[in-house]
């Protein structure tokens, strides 16, 4: 028997799917994480590198006072200071800064990602990439640099007169200089980026992680707040959650369904499934939960997420 035509009454729109949420919030908050943890370790080598140099400096103070004022005791340069003391905090320092790329690109990748379900992202993702360029030129103006300088010092060594090319090092220091200046928007796009984060996730330490990051001595405390953030996002994409712009705009990975509207024509609709049990109250803000039979869950409507 054909269904009789009624009058349907008004659409009431179903919440996303819970079981999965969009692939590309998964995906980039996943990039985001590593890129999290990386900033953290940048930071630890960068402290552990510059503390190695000061210890340094201040045991090379103590020993010429000494020296100056004639005392024998403290006079001589500490044992620990040997160049495998020094080689050590070269390369913190050295390896600190190749991560730190390593880590910016995935910064990049993870709003890259992200920006496919929420076009908000592309000012920043933009951005990020005049960084990467930046950070590029700044490389090769120091490996010119490098470069110039272990030759003069190579020709020197050999006996024939090694001179610095001055057209070399002036390009060095203009590739460094414009690099830097197009490093610094690509900072401005991963602190936007990461704020923008913080909101579509409603993570508040996200948030005030992206700025701390660009303090200095506490940036390691930013990155922390970050990694902490974005695992707790992570966590709450997994469990299926929706980030409420998505849900209010019934933007889930699976298309949203609408109850009360009309079956087509000559199609039986099927009974809608009765809730299992009494409506539970949400843990949350303590109000009744409404019965999702599409996805047989139980719903908050004010939290807009699933218990």
């Amino acid at each position: 028997m054909a269904y009789p035509p009624t009058v349907p009454g008004p659409a009431t729109m179903i919440p996303p799917n819970p079981s999965v949420s969009r692939p590309s919030d998964r995906d980039g908050v996943s990039h985001l994480k590593v890129a999290a943890l990386l900033g953290v370790l940048v930071q630890a080598m960068f402290w552990f590198g510059f503390a190695i140099f000061y210890l340094i400096y201040l045991a090379l103070q103590n020993t010429a006072s000494n020296l100056a004022a004639g005392r024998a005791v403290g006079a001589s340069i500490p044992s620990w200071i040997t160049p495998t003391t020094v080689y050590a905090a070269i390369g913190l320092l050295a390896g600190g800064l190749v991560l730190g790329v390593v880590g910016f690109i995935f910064f990049y990748l993870g709003f890259r990602t992200i920006r496919r379900g929420a076009p908000d992202f592309g000012a920043p993702t933009a951005l990020m990439i005049v960084g990467l360029v930046g950070f590029a030129m700044m490389a090769i103006g120091v490996l010119i640099l490098i470069g110039g300088v272990l030759s003069a010092v190579n020709s020197a060594i050999g006996g024939s007169s090694g001179a610095l090319a001055l057209s070399a090092i002036l390009g060095a220091i203009a590739l460094f200089g414009i690099g830097s200046l197009l490093a610094l928007v690509g900072v401005i796009g991963l602190v936007l980026g990461n704020w923008r984060a913080g909101s579509r996730y409603e993570e508040s330490t996200v948030k005030v992680g992206s700025i701390l990051t660009i303090i200095p001595y506490v940036s390691i405390v930013g990155y922390i707040l970050l990694l902490v953030g974005y695992s707790k996002a992570s966590s709450k994409l997994s469990s299926g959650w929706v980030p409420p712009s998505d849900a209010a705009m019934g933007m889930g990975y699976a298309p949203p369904a609408y109850a009360g509207a009309m079956a087509p024509p000559g199609m039986t609709p099927p009974p809608p499934m009765a809730p299992p049990m009494a409506a539970p109250v949400c843990p949350t803000c303590g109000q009744p939960a409404s019965w999702i039979a599409q996805y047989t869950r139980w719903y908050c409507p004010r939290d807009q997420k699933y218990l």
